[in-house]
């Protein structure tokens, strides 16, 4: 048996223990499972096998296929000691890749640790700051004010040289400066927008497209599509409530945990204050809370305008609930006021979306009026 070539006594032993025990092949065929059983149980405990081959068990299950006579039992335990002491050493170098494997299978089944799975990002400390508040309280606007100044050389460990001469080159950086991730492919769209227009160089990254910037800082994303292996200064999480979502939870929890960042930004509502603050407590990073009220406050109208357009002013918003009512209504506006109406609904690509409420919200276009369906929530 070449298990034993390193140890002529330990193989005669065990064929002299092989070979007392009675003629009968199902014994020995119990033998020779035990030693197959040990190859594919290597990274199990002995406390396992000793279970598996016990003889001497009163309650042992009487199905118990390695179950061998008890007159037996020296023999038996001969057998094993060899097995441990000759035949897994030599068995660890045969069966790393299954050990590996099944260490891999392990860790990434156990769902009690979720933060150990993000190793490079627990070795840093990271700052987390929420900003809660209701709709239109400035939380997100503060956050991506502080994701503008994200500064490259605080966080990529992903460089390039760029070539600028045959005999001479610079740095640049990659990516690493900062990240935008929320639920929605618009919210990301108009996030890359407004980073891009205001000057910083923005990637975009979305379950569907990919838009890259050259000499790009920072990447705005869908929360799935997240890198955790790309260091940042500064990470920016959206509509963070999102991770009690039952079939999207996992990205913000993912993001939450993995991201590798100096500052992340979680911004959302209340509702997910104690379960953030509960998570960051656990992995030791340090937490901030800044709390918002709504800029402006929601007051209804004593009378309503009784299906009278003509009475609609400048920066008002109707809101339908289907495409024909939509252009319907912007056509009595038009027809009943010297308004121009912007339209929005969800039909409309993304980008038309983004453009139609960037003519209602710039005072130059002429468009101060805005139709909308309820897909108006997804526009800032």
């Amino acid at each position: 048996m070449v298990i034993f070539k390193d140890d002529t006594n330990a193989f005669i032993k065990f064929s002299e223990a092989i070979n007392k025990l009675p003629e009968i092949d199902t014994v020995k065929v119990h033998a020779f499972n035990i030693i197959l059983l040990t190859y594919y149980l290597l990274f199990l405990s002995q406390d396992v096998l000793e279970i598996l081959t016990s003889s001497n068990d009163s309650n042992a299950d009487n199905n118990n296929l390695f179950k061998i006579p008890k007159k037996y039992d020296n023999d038996v335990e001969i057998i094993k000691k060899n097995l441990f002491d000759i035949l897994i050493a030599n068995a660890e170098k045969d069966l790393v890749d299954m050990r590996m494997a099944y260490k891999t299978f392990f860790n990434s089944s156990d769902l009690r640790v979720p933060h150990e799975w993000y190793p490079l990002a627990r070795i840093m400390r990271r700052k987390v700051i929420f900003h809660g508040g209701p709709t239109n309280s400035g939380k997100t606007y503060h956050a991506l004010q502080r994701l503008k100044e994200a500064d490259p050389a605080k966080g990529t460990h992903l460089l390039a040289y760029l070539l600028t001469h045959p005999f001479t080159h610079s740095l640049i950086y990659i990516e690493g400066g900062g990240v935008y991730c929320g639920p929605l492919r618009l919210l990301a769209l108009e996030i890359f927008e407004n980073l891009n227009r205001s000057g910083v160089h923005c990637n975009l990254l979305t379950g569907q497209e990919k838009h890259e910037v050259p000499s790009a800082s920072h990447t705005a994303c869908t929360v799935e599509m997240i890198n955790t292996k790309i260091e940042y200064d500064v990470a920016v999480i959206d509509e963070i409530q999102m991770i009690g979502n039952d079939q999207r939870g996992n990205g913000w929890t993912r993001a939450l945990l993995g991201l590798r960042a100096n500052e992340i930004h979680v911004c959302g509502g209340l509702e997910a204050l104690n379960i953030v603050k509960s998570l960051v407590d656990s992995i030791g990073d340090d937490f901030e809370f800044k709390k918002y009220d709504r800029l402006s406050t929601l007051n209804i109208a004593d009378v309503s305008l009784r299906g009278d357009y003509s009475k609609i002013q400048p920066g008002d918003c109707v809101v339908a609930f289907n495409r024909q009512d939509i252009f319907a209504i912007k056509h009595d506006i038009e027809r009943l006021t010297s308004h121009k109406c912007a339209v929005i609904y969800g039909q409309l690509p993304p980008e038309t979306r983004s453009m139609q409420a960037r003519l209602f919200n710039d005072d130059n276009t002429g468009f101060d009026v805005l139709v909308a369906s309820d897909a108006i929530g997804t526009i800032h």
